[in-house]
């Protein structure tokens, strides 16, 4: 298979969603802007994904959970629903 490149469906081990103004993810709250999570400190919502992924051909995903609030499970899995919705 030596210079032949896949061709076929691809699917996104994982992914995460998170929106920084819930205030839902306190790990990414706070650090310095030179620190090793500042790259991650910003919002990432399904609009995001979608703009990343459908360009490379990414057909499905699996939406993993970011250390979301505890005291509101369920509300991590709301952007997932966004996304399959609009598709």
């Amino acid at each position: 298979m030596t210079g032949q490149r896949y061709s076929g469906a691809i699917i996104d081990a994982h992914h995460h969603f998170w929106d920084l103004s819930l205030g839902k993810h306190g790990w990414l709250e706070g650090g310095q802007p030179d620190d090793e999570l500042a790259p991650l400190r910003r919002n990432h919502l399904a609009r995001d994904y979608e703009a990343l992924a459908l360009p490379e051909g990414i057909v499905a995903s699996v939406h993993v959970e970011a250390n979301w609030d505890p005291a509101d499970p369920a509300g991590e899995n709301r952007p997932g629903r966004d996304c399959r919705q609009r598709r």
